[in-house]
């Protein structure tokens, strides 16, 4: 006697919600920051309006931990830039007296 196969039955299918258009960009320019820290300022600033436009939507758009990364990643780069030009400009003061 043949068994019969089991019948599966799938769920519904998932729905992607479409990313908010500055949300990858944010996280390129953060990571290309960790090369050449001119571009991780603007990839924070797109960063943080991305999640604002995120936030706003209602959740009909996606791409949240493309912004965080951009925010993030690009506001620890800039901090890093900014404490390195302090430490530049202590030593060549120090260094001309």
């Amino acid at each position: 006697m043949p068994y019969a196969q089991p019948m599966y039955q799938y769920g519904p299918a998932a729905t992607v919600l479409p990313n908010e258009s500055l949300s990858v960009p944010s996280a390129v320019l953060s990571l290309v920051g960790l090369m050449c820290g001119v571009t991780a300022p603007v990839g924070a600033i797109m960063g943080f309006i991305s999640l604002k436009r995120i936030k706003k939507s209602g959740g009909t758009l996606g791409g949240r931990g493309l912004a965080m990364t951009g925010a993030i990643v690009g506001s620890i780069i800039s901090a890093l830039m900014i404490i390195y030009i302090v430490v530049i400009i202590i030593a060549v003061v120090a260094s001309s007296n």
